[in-house]
């Protein structure tokens, strides 16, 4: 069976007429759309095989990943204000019992719930520090440039902008979150980047299949 759509219009006056309530869902959908763009971009540089592109790709692909995991991060804030709004909580409960079983998945990864300290620990820190605040970068950069003292890597100039690629910053980048951020070589919950990927996926994925239902529902489906 192919894959199919559905569209349903929503009334706009309907928005003004309960702005505290649609602002959440309306933020919801924002972030729902933004991690679909992340994960294309993700899914486009993973696809990419060519050896001649594959410093681009290895850069291309942590982008996205901060980008990704940064809008996840962000949209967890939606599910507390979902939890504290007995009207938006209200759609909850009117959602199959799929969705209802996300949503209590999810609590876990807000305020209060078991999973907090690592989600501030692996993306929060990754979020506020290197997906945009360059300059909050730059005070952990210091301390990991002192510890460059063998090896060498790429500084690439194209005859276009799309061929530069700063290798360099890339494989700093990777060190800094890796071992200075999330310090993975230390006896922690996570002892890899990939133990981190999948964490940070699982808790996409529930993300993603529980706002599909629950907006559906919120906007009178």
């Amino acid at each position: 069976m192919g894959l199919s759509t559905k569209t349903k219009f929503i009334d706009k006056s309907k928005l003004s007429s309960r702005p505290d309530y649609y602002s959440t869902i309306i933020k919801l959908m924002m972030v729902c759309n933004d991690l679909q763009t992340a994960n294309e971009g993700l899914r486009y540089w993973k696809g990419i095989k060519d050896p001649k592109r594959s410093e681009i790709s290895y850069g291309s692909r942590l982008y996205f990943v901060k980008l990704q995991w940064s809008h996840l991060y962000e949209g967890l804030k939606m599910i507390e204000e979902i939890r504290n709004d007995e009207a938006l909580e209200s759609i909850v409960r009117r959602c199959d019992s799929k969705t209802q079983k996300e949503y209590l998945f999810l609590q876990e990864f807000i305020t209060g719930g078991s999973q907090r300290r690592e989600v501030e620990r692996y993306i929060g820190r990754l979020r506020s520090n290197f997906t945009f605040h360059y300059d909050e970068t730059g005070k952990v950069l210091k301390k990991v440039l002192k510890n460059q003292q063998s090896g060498s890597a790429k500084v690439t100039r194209g005859s276009s902008m799309e061929k530069w690629r700063f290798g360099i910053a890339d494989e700093l980048l990777d060190e800094i979150v890796v071992n200075s951020i999330w310090d993975t070589s230390q006896n922690g919950k996570f002892q890899s980047f990939s133990d981190v990927e999948d964490f940070a996926f699982e808790i996409y994925m529930s993300f993603v299949n529980f706002c599909g239902e629950f907006i559906w529902c919120s906007t009178g489906g």
